[in-house]
Order: C-alpha cells, then structure tokens, then sequence
C-alpha cells in the first residue's frame, strides 16, 4: 500500500499543475470580477445541520441546513467564529491489540484504551446569512464539494463529479485489475483488485481531514450501521471502530472485504487509502 501510495502522490501533484496551469489565463480573467471572500460549502449531514444563535451547541435552532444543500458564506462579513470548539462522536475506537507501533510500518495498531481511539467530527462555528436570518452552523459536516444523494451511494462520485479521464489495465497474473480514474473537482482514484483481495487509493486537493473523513464512508459506498459502543463487541472483521486518530492522519477497521482505511493529511492533499482480503 506504501507504493501506491507513494506513485499515487506523484501522479496527482503532476496532473494537477498540468490541468490547472491549462486553465491558468481563465483563472486570471475571472478572478478581476470574483469576490475573494466569498466561498461555498455542501451540507454532509443527511439529517441536516441546524443553524444557532449562538456558536454553541446549546443554543436556540433559529433554522436548519437540508442535506446536500449548497451555502454561500462571504468570508468580508461573516466566517469562522473558532476552530475545532465542538466534537461529535463518529465511530468508537476498539479494543486495543497492542500498545505501541513500528516506526517504519504506516499500519499503526490499537494505541491504547478504546476511548482514545474513538473517531470524531471535528469543527467550529461558521457565521452566516441564511434566507435573511443570521447565525450559526457547525463546520463539521460542511465540504467544498458536494454529497452523493442521500438515497444511496451508489456509483459515487462517478454521478456527482466529472471524469476527466479513467484507465483500466488488466493482467492474467492473480487476475489483476487496476483502475485509474481522473475527477475535474481535483480528485484521483486507484483501484488494484486480484483473486486475493483489493486495495486502493484515492488523493484529493484543497480539502480538510475531516471532510476527508466523511468522503471516504460515501466512496466506499457503506451505510453506518447502529453501533454498540461496548468495545467488548467490536471484533475484527465484524465491526466498524476507530483504530487510531490524530491532527494529521485518522485509521479505521471496516467489515471484511474492505478491512482497514487510512485517511491522512500530505501537505495540500488528503490521502485515503484502504485493503482488504477476500
């Protein structure tokens, strides 16, 4: 996975400066009329997101925000209040298997007791003017680019997002397949399946972990099921659990034959990557 991982880092940083230096003189052109401080943002949250009266999470709903809804927030007048002020429990961290990590083994294994192995949602408070009335909404559950539809996740983001281009190659040795496939919105995918398992990668520009995080339950096409935050019960191959969190890189298990997923930050780029076995 390292290897993909590695190339797949490389082919993107390449194809990015090659798609958007193309588009450079545009860019320039449109940005004499665009407002810098205007910026748009997707509701992730299929229940919705509530808009407070306050940056807080107890404060009065004054309105709601519709899943897949699409917002404007003039950073001049309003924007971030804070960052990372509120959290919201995501997936719970397992049982741990062992208390340490090999230095030069990306797969870091159970760091300690399930609750500090716990997935969350982290985000602030984003002021803004909805429909005339001013407030609050999480940013948690907010992302630059939009949601698959709530009904499904089903081809995703094949239906929601412009492919620039996708090759397969396959190969008779262990009945090897690889997909590459190209996203105008900034998005790369690398998928490697054999007769024994599958693995993949996927990179993304200009996003946060978090938003990271919940693009990576919508393209592995999994519905999060009701969980029993009993750690006795969340075994291996049977379970959704975190493994491991920190600033910069979260590792999930997922139910056979996905296995385990990381979501990690490299520099401009989120890096999801993820293997199982049949």
């Amino acid at each position: 996975m390292n290897k993909i991982i590695i190339l797949l880092a490389a082919i993107v940083i390449a194809l990015i400066f090659i798609f958007y230096n193309k588009n450079i003189s545009r860019q320039k052109e449109s940005a004499s009329t665009a407002d810098p401080d205007k910026a748009y943002f997707f509701v992730w949250k299929e229940t919705g997101s509530e808009i407070m009266d306050i940056p807080d999470i107890k404060g009065k709903a004054i309105g709601s925000l519709a899943y897949g809804e699409k917002i404007s927030v003039d950073f001049g007048k309003f924007g971030d209040i804070d960052d990372d002020s509120y959290q919201e429990l995501f997936l719970p961290g397992g049982i741990p298997e062992a208390d340490y990590f090999e230095p030069d083994d990306p797969i870091i294994l159970n760091t300690g007791p399930p609750e500090k192995n716990n997935i969350y949602i982290k985000g602030g408070w984003l002021k803004i003017n909805h429909k005339g009335k001013e407030g609050f909404v999480f940013t948690g559950y907010l992302s630059r680019l939009p949601p698959p539809a709530v009904t499904g996740t089903s081809n995703f983001p094949d239906k929601q997002y412009t492919i620039l281009r996708s090759d397969t190659t396959k190969s008779d040795i262990e009945l090897r397949e690889e997909i590459i496939t190209i996203w105008k919105e900034g998005i790369i995918k690398t998928e490697i399946s054999t007769e024994k398992g599958s693995e993949g990668s996927c990179c993304l520009s200009g996003i946060t972990l978090n938003e990271g995080l919940l693009f990576a339950w919508k393209l592995l096409g999994i519905e999060k099921p009701e969980l029993n935050i009993n750690p006795n019960d969340l075994l291996p191959g049977d379970h959704y659990y975190g493994i491991f969190c920190r600033d910069n890189e979260i590792q999930l298990n997922f139910p056979a034959p996905v296995g385990s997923i990381s979501i990690k930050m490299e520099g401009n780029f989120v890096i999801i990557s993820w293997g199982g076995s049949c």
